[in-house]
């Protein structure tokens, strides 16, 4: 900055160089107005040309925040100049910035720019970072949709592109790394996601170590104490988006521990860190955890005699929040309707009024959103619901399904909940499953690493026999290691043998 600025003369490389300092603060949540407005007035007067459609999509994406209507006012100017003197990249950004604004409903729809007319426009060499962007929120809003299958190739062919460019630690190459540890989440993949999550706990960046979040969130569903170590661990980076996805997983840690007072503390200190954001998909799942922590309140409060009307009013009111609050095109896809009803489910649930088809209606939205994780929640509480009504042939149904999806995932603390509805209710889901879970705490992947291991193939040896990398057949090894509570390799196998879990 200060060498341009010795150059008075040179206007246009003030200008770009006050241009690249705002999106450089934009990008990491800084609210500083000058740059932005600083580079527009130095370029006042002057004729179209590419440099100054860049300084207006820019000004237009800080102007957003501050003053809605002038910064589409200032985008819409920024791709007519853009498109006027050649400049396609820039004229992609600033679509995609009006994408999302119509993705939030600030938009008409009819009004509203598709990724695919933005990615059009970013062909030429000039245009990498801008289609990382485009492809980055390509597949965030697959995601939404229901569409997992796209996401993933557009997740993909970003993180590919990103590592190309050597952009793989940027802001939107992270980002994509991180859409594809969501999407592998999501479809039930965890050990994939897993490894490829715990690369960011020593990100170079403490932005980039957002990644590890999605690591952290598979470990607490695995019920592994690790989980609440790298929370702790990932805590203080500063960086707000890390702090929020850190939130969100703690508070699904305190609900598994069943420690949901613990729960409601989190809530709280998450509310405020979006208290100025509009109704964003974060927001209607952090409502919807505080549904669940408020039910599972006032459970036990009946349990105990006492009177949870407050809870019921408290849990009322949050579903009338959402009511309140516009649907926007962000949340009218899959995923979003799948959360919703789990909201009025909880809410329901914390009235005591919930039924099981109310229960079986959110498993068929998570089943349309593709969520494994959000299937196997809402098909456990369903079945619940059945017993309780006395359709033990509909419970059933449900729980053989739940116990392939919490085998698969080697989500522990749903399996031991399940194996704890069978046994009480003396239902049989898994007969025809072979080994139960009470049985094998290992997943199908884990038990054949373990037999490799056995053989005395080292973790590089497993990788090449099953096709993964040295480092993923670690982390099943490590997870192998912690549900037979063996210290070494070889403790693990002689555990194994002992429990009946290798044949020789």
């Amino acid at each position: 900055m200060t060498l341009v600025d010795d150059r008075p003369e040179d206007v246009e490389a003030r200008a770009g160089a006050r241009e690249r300092l705002a999106i450089l603060q934009f990008e990491a949540d800084v609210d500083d107005d000058e740059p932005s407005r600083v580079a527009l007035e130095l370029l006042d007067g002057r004729g179209p040309s590419p440099l100054l459609a860049r300084v207006l999509a820019t000004r237009g994406r800080v102007l957003i925040v501050r003053d809605r209507p002038a910064g589409v006012d200032t985008l819409a100017e920024a791709t007519r100049i853009a498109h006027r003197t050649g400049a396609d990249a820039i004229a992609a950004d600033a679509l995609i910035t009006l994408n999302l604004l119509g993705r939030r409903g600030v938009l008409p729809t009819d009004e509203v720019p598709s990724l695919a007319q933005a990615l059009a426009g970013t062909t030429g060499p000039d245009g990498v970072s801008v289609r990382l962007r485009a492809l980055r929120f390509q597949a965030a809003q697959l995601m939404e949709d229901g569409d997992l299958m796209g996401a993933r190739a557009a997740a993909d062919e970003g993180v590919e592109l990103s590592s190309a460019a050597g952009l793989s630690w940027s802001s939107y190459g992270l980002d994509l790394r991180l859409m594809d540890a969501w999407i592998l989440e999501a479809t039930g993949e965890w050990d994939e996601a897993l490894a490829k999550s715990l690369v960011a706990v020593y990100a170079p960046t403490e932005p980039g170590r957002v990644l590890a979040t999605a690591a952290v969130g598979i470990l607490v569903g695995r019920g592994d104490p690790e989980g609440e170590s790298l929370l702790a661990r990932l805590r203080g980076t500063g960086d707000g988006y890390s702090e929020l996805q850190l939130d969100l997983r703690e508070i699904d840690l305190r609900l598994l521990q069943r420690r949901p007072v613990d729960a409601l503390a989190v809530v709280e200190r998450c509310r405020r860190r979006l208290d100025s954001d509009g109704w964003v998909t974060e927001r209607l799942l952090l409502t919807t955890r505080h549904a669940q922590a408020l039910a599972d309140l006032a459970e036990t409060a009946r349990r105990d005699g006492t009177d949870p009307e407050e809870l019921i009013a408290h849990s009322a009111s949050l579903v009338d929040e959402a009511d309140a609050r516009s649907v926007t095109p962000a949340l009218a896809g899959a995923y979003g309707l799948s959360w919703l009803l789990r909201l009025r489910a909880e809410s329901d649930r914390a009235a005591g009024t919930d039924t099981a088809d109310q229960w079986a209606a959110v498993l068929a939205a998570a089943r349309r959103a593709g969520r494994v994780p959000e299937q196997l929640y809402a098909g456990v509480r369903a079945a619940r619901m059945f017993l309780q009504a006395g359709d033990r042939v509909r419970a059933a149904d449900l729980l053989r399904t739940a116990r392939k999806q919490a085998l698969m995932l080697g989500a522990s603390p749903v399996l031991s909940t399940i194996d704890e509805m069978v046994r009480r209710s003396r239902l049989r889901p898994g007969a025809d499953q072979g080994v139960t879970a009470s049985e094998s705490p290992l997943t199908a992947r884990e038990s054949e690493v373990l037999g490799l291991v056995s053989t005395g193939l080292s973790n590089r040896q497993v990788g090449n026999a099953l096709f993964i990398s040295d480092k993923t057949a670690s982390v099943h090894l490590s997870h192998i290691m912690s549900k037979l509570g063996a210290t070494t390799r070889t403790e693990a196998v002689s555990i194994a043998r002992q429990r009946g879990l290798l044949v020789d």
